[in-house]
């Protein structure tokens, strides 16, 4: 296990990087507690899936539940039904990396761009 701490302008987020026994390349899991909740919370998944060959990433949100090891708050953000949104803007960073956006899949380019525009579909 190793401990990464990512560092923006809204404070530092904690999280545990888990990673299989292996030299190849691996799929990535990112796994968020709920309301209240923190890293910790779904320890026995991680390891469960570390196991089965997938890496693991257990984080904990800004302004999460008591114990949380991040600080910082969570920005409150409303999007309506086919209403075009932008995103709130990534606020972290980690040295050597670039945040691309958000991909639909692990191997996927980026769907949405960082602040990008966002149109949740009527279901």
């Amino acid at each position: 296990m190793t401990e990464i701490i990512l560092k923006g302008s809204l404070g530092r987020l904690y999280g545990i990087l888990q990673m299989p026994d292996r030299d190849a390349p691996v799929p990535l899991i990112i796994m968020s507690h709920g309301f209240g909740g923190t890293h910790s919370g779904h320890q026995d998944y991680a390891d469960y899936f570390t196991v089965q060959g997938f890496a693991t990433f257990n984080l904990d949100f800004c302004g999460g539940g008591q114990g949380s090891a991040s600080d910082g708050t969570m920005a409150d953000m409303s999007v309506k039904y086919g209403e075009a949104t932008n995103l709130t803007a990534n606020a972290f960073s980690r040295s050597g990396y670039l945040f691309a956006g958000w991909a639909a899949s692990a191997t996927g380019s980026a769907v949405y761009q960082d602040g990008g525009a966002v149109v949740p579909a009527n279901d």
